[in-house]
């Protein structure tokens, strides 16, 4: 990290799950955010007083205390919400309170609707869609009903954008493959995706259906 500070002084700095990180990494932390130096074994000193810090931590997500966390103000407590005098208090029980009066700003992400997971997913389908089509010389058609379908599995297993790429991957990635299979012998160019009976179907069409 010092090498790198020091050729690259404008930078920004992720620590990803702080909440897991050791006592001794939060120190060398709390004198980066304090004297806005890191100094290695050598002596060799970086100056990060041009960069930018981002802590991130999972301890009001999914996994963590509280089931669902947003940009609520303080007096606005929901069900699943955290107010902020316990967003502190859980705050204190796994990080320094030194390190927490260093930072200038602590920020609750909204959940994920539905239709920020559909958002999620329309790239990756449409990756999907155009592989196949480089590969195989394939068109795949993509009924409106896919993308909110797939965005409603992920939200309802909970795990926010994290399930997405699983769920496009085993409801429409492995079941087109499948088809793509079937198709080598058949000649067809053409797959239609749809929804039926609540669930992904993946039919090869004819070329002027």
């Amino acid at each position: 990290l010092v090498e790198r500070l020091r050729t690259h002084p404008y930078s920004l700095i992720l620590f990803d799950e702080i909440e897991h990180a050791h006592e001794n990494v939060l120190a060398v932390l709390l004198r980066l955010l304090s004297e806005g130096t890191l100094v290695d074994a050598d002596g060799n000193i970086a100056d990060a007083r041009n960069s930018i810090v981002i802590m991130t931590s999972n301890l009001l997500g999914p996994e963590g205390e509280f089931r669902r966390t947003g940009f609520a103000p303080a007096a606005q407590a929901t069900p699943g919400q955290p107010t902020q005098t316990e967003m502190s208090s859980l705050m204190e029980r796994h990080l320094p309170r030194k390190l927490i009066d260093r930072l200038d700003a602590i920020i609750r992400f909204n959940p994920l609707t539905e239709g920020d997971l559909e958002s999620i997913a329309g790239p990756k389908v449409d990756e999907v869609v155009a592989r196949v089509k480089v590969l195989y010389g394939v068109s795949v058609a993509v009924s409106p009903e896919v993308l909110p379908w797939l965005a409603k599995k992920a939200a309802s297993e909970s795990c926010g954008a994290r399930a997405i790429q699983r769920i496009v991957d085993s409801h429409f990635a492995n079941p087109l493959g499948d088809v793509l299979i079937d198709m080598r012998t058949q000649g067809t160019g053409q797959v239609k995706v749809s929804v039926v009976n609540d669930e992904i179907q993946v039919e090869a069409a004819s070329s002027d259906s």
